[in-house]
């Protein structure tokens, strides 16, 4: 009796077990086929959404279909805010020798040489600035001499190098000079010269600050050459007595110096540490917009900051000692506008690169 209960119970166990697996073949069976419609739905929605995409693409190809150009009006032509040119002229050294030898054919600079690239620096300043009057009304110029266009017998291996004794050599510079802005004044109604001196066309062996103006060349020649045009219609000059010279150019303060005042031993980051240096020092007692400046014979411009201008002289032994970088002798073109302030720094180029010259 004992044994029949036990097989019925084992019989049970076997038959209820059976049913829990085929129940659970079922609910495995219902998970896959919801996890399949599920794919399924959402390849669908994928299907429909490229479907919508496609149907876009076609509705804007369709859409472009027909297209047609539309003129472009004619206006009558005008020019913006009305603006001034500023003709930066500096580091001449007019009278310096320089040798191809002596540079490894990177640079030739005598007198003669000196004449023929200051006449082309007039004649390209005068063609950009033919240009620029096309596009906006510039009818002041002001004209920037910042020094050094004499090199001097401040070393004495400059009385080996130059060609002409200081003041020869000053009043040479003077008629380049006085030549250039009488060319200018055929095209321009109004002009104004403002100057600095330089640090090399002094009359004392060490750099004199309080009287620095009274032993430059170039201050002497800045006050003649004002006296000999005094009465020039149009023509005005601002020479200062002091090394910095400050000029209100269409609102915008710009004030230009030599750049020998500035402290610069070839670091880290070149010229633009010592320039927004010096900058920021000068600001805090009167400030500038823009400063301009010469002396370091590199061209560097950095909008809003300062501006260096070029050389003429180009490449010489000095600049190889000191390992400075090579550049075209060029001066330089800047625009400023009323509304913008300096809209254009451009390099004119006094002649043709010499490393490219066959």
């Amino acid at each position: 009796m004992a044994r029949k209960r036990l097989t019925d119970a084992i019989e049970g166990n076997i038959a209820s077990l059976a049913e829990h697996q085929r129940q659970m073949k079922a609910d495995r069976e219902v998970a896959q086929l919801r996890q399949s419609l599920v794919d399924s739905q959402s390849k669908y929605k994928a299907a429909l959404a490229e479907l919508d995409a496609a149907n876009r693409r076609a509705e804007l190809q369709s859409s472009l279909v027909g297209l047609k150009p539309r003129p472009v009006r004619d206006r009558r032509p005008t020019k913006g805010a009305p603006a001034t040119a500023i003709l930066v002229l500096s580091d001449w050294h007019i009278e310096e020798t320089v040798t191809l030898e002596s540079t490894n054919g990177l640079n030739e600079y005598n007198l003669e040489i000196a004449r023929n690239r200051i006449n082309e620096i007039w004649r390209r300043a005068e063609m950009l600035l033919n240009h620029e009057r096309a596009l906006v009304d510039i009818d002041h110029l002001v004209i920037a001499t910042l020094g050094d266009f004499i090199s001097g017998h401040i070393h004495d291996e400059l009385m080996e190098t130059c060609s002409l004794a200081p003041m020869a050599a000053t009043r040479e510079a003077g008629e380049l000079l006085l030549g250039g802005i009488e060319r200018m004044r055929n095209t321009f109604r109004k002009i104004t010269v403002v100057t600095a001196y330089g640090n090399h066309g002094r009359s004392t062996h060490k750099i004199r600050i309080a009287t620095g103006a009274d032993h430059s060349y170039e201050h002497n020649l800045y006050k003649w050459l004002e006296k000999a045009t005094k009465g020039a219609d149009g023509l005005k000059w601002q020479v200062s007595q002091s090394y910095l010279n400050y000029l209100d150019v269409q609102g915008y303060t710009i004030r230009f110096h030599h750049g020998d005042a500035i402290k610069y031993g070839s670091g880290v980051g070149g010229l633009s540490i010592p320039m927004n240096k010096a900058k920021f020092n000068w600001d805090r007692s009167k400030p500038s917009d823009l400063d301009i400046c010469g002396h370091f014979h590199t061209w560097l411009y950095m909008p809003y900051k300062f501006l260096v201008n070029g050389c003429l002289i180009g490449m010489n032994p000095f600049g190889i000692r000191i390992k400075a970088e090579y550049q075209p002798p060029s001066q330089t073109l800047l625009i400023v506008d009323s509304r913008h302030g300096v809209t254009k720094a451009l390099q004119v180029f006094a002649d043709k690169d010499v490393r490219h010259i066959a």
